[in-house]
């Protein structure tokens, strides 16, 4: 997916569903996002979701994919501050001129720059620059917004366990399809020189 397609799938108005849908029912969609059972979790191939036996998932995979929807979950559960931190203190003298512009940080926008570099196969670099934040911006937001701090955390941290553009392999599956036939080929190579 490009870049003009992600950011046309992935507006505002999506993002705006997915955190009423969460606000509507927290407990309901938190079972369903703590649940390693969940589907979405699992490869297409796993024979737990054919109902055929126990899970044949790599591990790792689906505790990243897990700690990635926690980190949704909990950025589109945070309610907005009505009173941030970062606020003029009450025992300090008013100055005429504060400085700087509100920022630009919202739960809808943190994330969309998550759903852009999971579903829509972009980097996080270039989700910020989809939504029009620099890296200075983004610097502060990590130190400010601990949702969105864990959130890129867990997408750093599933880079362990997707070794190319995790994005892609996590949720594509034309990728799961070719891991799937490597792994069948390996398999085979190795069966045959058992044999032989």
């Amino acid at each position: 997916m490009d870049r003009k397609e992600a950011a046309r799938t992935f507006d505002s108005a999506y993002v705006a569903r997915i955190i009423a849908g969460v606000r509507e029912d927290p407990e309901g969609i938190w079972a369903r996002v703590i649940d390693s059972t969940w589907p979405r979790y699992h490869d297409q191939w796993c024979e737990q979701l054919r109902g055929e036996g126990s899970c044949t998932c790599n591990r790792r995979r689906v505790q990243a994919r897990m700690a990635i929807m926690k980190s949704f979950y909990n950025l589109a559960a945070e309610e907005e501050n009505p009173f941030p931190s970062c606020g003029p203190s009450p025992f300090r003298r008013v100055l005429r001129h504060p400085g700087g512009r509100p920022t630009k940080y919202s739960t809808a926008l943190a994330l969309r720059i998550g759903l852009l570099v999971v579903q829509g196969e972009q980097t996080i670099k270039s989700a910020l620059k989809i939504c029009g934040v620099c890296r200075a911006s983004k610097k502060n937001w990590r130190k400010e917004h601990r949702f969105f701090d864990a959130m890129l955390r867990a997408l750093d941290e599933s880079r362990a366990g997707f070794p190319r553009k995790y994005s892609t392999i996590v949720f594509s599956p034309k990728m799961q399809r070719t891991a799937r036939a490597r792994r069948k080929r390996y398999v085979r190579e190795k069966t045959g020189q058992l044999q032989a």
